[in-house]
């Protein structure tokens, strides 16, 4: 029965290499109650196997024979004790970080949407891409997410070592076609003035009235703001009013839980146009070195490609979002399925101790599922520098952005109809920072 037990073991492993992507065992272990029965099939697996170890030893005859059978029921339940630490682990993440709702029936990845009108109209000028198209006959498209367009929020929360307070320093919004499988990423500098609320309430922050103020001035006005965290809920106001449409989810990272998940994924690969200095934190805000980054490929630990992020020594917010932009290609390019299983309880750790987010965890395994239809090559990302601004100041003597442009430009990229310059997110075509 032993024999039997092992053999049949080996046969459901392979056929779960063979016929099961990785992709799909990650969709499957962000199911918390998938992972939850799995755990139980799992146990109940390896106590039929230790009975039968056991059985084993009731007819072994000398000791030699049964000190190798101990060592066997060892090396029996040792697969089935890290299977179930790994499936609890995950489902122990999924439930605390990400929130729960109801199923939708049917579930999100086969939702059927129908649209009937009677005429057609031209779209305005500034007409959100994102919307579906009316027409003069009833059509239903079955649709991979459940919407035409999936939008996130992406934050880097700088409350690490140097800092004083949870300042968004990162502030981007990644947008993916669920048909075609294009994306596009659009960055906000910390710095960006002159910005309002979708009600119209100018935004004047705690300070400055920048973009990077938003997220501490939701916290101190939580009466203002709706949601589990206010500062997030007045990040998202303020940015999804600047761009002109709608946000789905946010997913808010601590960036010393960037430099974790780095070093988790064993580094991240980088190459610098220029040589630059950026001050390298340890433990303590005032324990740094100055260090230089040379140009040229380089392969970075999560300390070092913190600092390459953070820095705006000698240099600006917008040198800093091209070298946060080659970070964002770096980590997805690190990031493979096969490595990411590989690592998986320590990027279990980060997400649980350092992520923070909406995304409910039912719909986990269909963003999972949908990411092999994202290419690289079809990730555009263009960022908002100093030529969106205007002539126009605020109170605190800063450059107004120039919203109406900023919309246009979304609109437009989103569209297809862009010309601008863009940039691919493929750290190997080009320098990044």
């Amino acid at each position: 029965m032993l024999v039997l037990t092992s053999a049949t073991t080996v046969v459901l492993v392979a056929w779960g290499v063979v016929n099961t992507e990785t992709q799909g065992l990650l969709a499957m272990i962000t199911n918390p109650d998938l992972v939850l029965v799995l755990v139980g099939v799992n146990v109940v697996f390896g106590l039929i196997r230790l009975l039968s170890v056991t059985d084993a030893w009731r007819r072994a005859d000398g000791k030699l024979l049964r000190f190798g059978l101990v060592a066997l029921v060892i090396f029996t339940i040792a697969p089935h004790a890290a299977f179930a630490y790994v499936g609890l682990e995950a489902r122990s993440t999924i439930v605390t970080v990400f929130p729960t709702e109801p199923v939708a029936s049917p579930p999100p990845s086969f939702v059927a949407i129908s649209s009937t009108t009677t005429t057609t109209k031209p779209p305005p000028p500034l007409a959100a891409p994102w919307t579906i198209p009316t027409s003069s006959t009833t059509t239903t498209t079955t649709l991979p997410l459940g919407a035409p367009r999936i939008t996130f929020l992406l934050l880097g929360g700088d409350a690490g070592p140097g800092r004083k307070g949870l300042r968004t320093d990162t502030v981007m919004v990644a947008t993916v076609d669920t048909v075609t499988g294009s994306a596009a990423i659009f960055g906000l500098p910390r710095n960006m003035a002159g910005l309002a609320f979708s009600d119209g309430t100018e935004f004047f922050g705690t300070s400055k009235g920048i973009l990077n103020e938003a997220y501490e001035y939701g916290r101190k006005n939580a009466d203002r703001f709706e949601g589990s965290d206010p500062g997030v809920t007045a990040v998202r106001d303020i940015v999804s009013t600047t761009i002109g449409m709608p946000i789905d989810h946010y997913l808010l990272v601590d960036m010393q839980g960037f430099a974790e998940l780095v070093d988790t994924l064993g580094g991240v690969t980088v190459n610098p146009s220029a040589a630059f200095v950026a001050p390298l934190y340890y433990e303590h805000p005032e324990d740094y070195e100055m260090i230089t980054f040379s140009p040229g490929v380089q392969h970075l630990d999560g300390a070092h490609a913190l600092a390459y992020a953070r820095s705006r020594t000698e240099s600006n917010d917008y040198v800093r979002m091209a070298r946060q932009r080659c970070l964002v290609a770096s980590v997805l390019a690190a990031a493979n399925p096969y490595r990411v299983m590989g690592g998986l309880i320590g990027i279990l750790d980060v997400i649980e101790r350092r992520v923070s987010t909406d995304i409910p965890s039912n719909r986990l395994p269909f963003f999972i599922n949908f990411l092999p239809s994202i290419q690289s090559e079809q990730i555009t990302f263009v960022g908002f520098d100093n030529d969106y601004r205007t002539d126009t100041y605020t109170r605190t003597g800063l450059q107004a952005a120039d919203v109406p442009r900023i919309q246009e430009t979304v609109a437009d990229v989103l569209s297809g109809s862009w010309e601008g310059p863009v940039t691919n997110l493929d750290v190997s075509s080009e320098a990044c920072g």
